[in-house]
């Protein structure tokens, strides 16, 4: 079974010494199970430790395979503070223009 490797990154925060790489990696039957795999990840890492301090979070993960080759990348961008329908997020946390999607319309990211 291939053995995939999750390296995580927080924009935010300083990596440690030697950097943020998995060194021990996972078994798993193929590259879309450690698609699945990175996408559970990044929520899970948000929610495990979480960092109250900071308005805006930026997560990724790359996923390497056994080659060393990054196979996979997934970002989760969490911004957190209060909220105002007119005026979009507060406390530090800066607004994201409307997202445009490949065929060009556009979507709102307000609610």
């Amino acid at each position: 079974m291939p053995r995939y490797f999750f390296d995580v990154h927080d924009a935010g925060v300083q990596p440690r010494a030697g950097g943020d790489f998995d060194l021990i990696g996972t078994d798993l039957v193929d590259v879309a199970a450690a698609q699945r795999a990175a996408m559970l990840l990044l929520p899970a890492v948000a929610q495990d430790e979480p960092q109250l301090d900071r308005a805006r979070r930026d997560l990724r993960v790359c996923v390497r395979d056994e080659n060393g080759a990054i196979v996979y990348g997934a970002r989760l961008v969490l911004i957190a503070g209060s909220t105002d329908p007119d005026a979009g997020v507060t406390d530090g946390a800066t607004a994201e223009p409307p997202l445009a999607i490949p065929d060009g319309s556009v979507v709102s990211r307000r609610r």
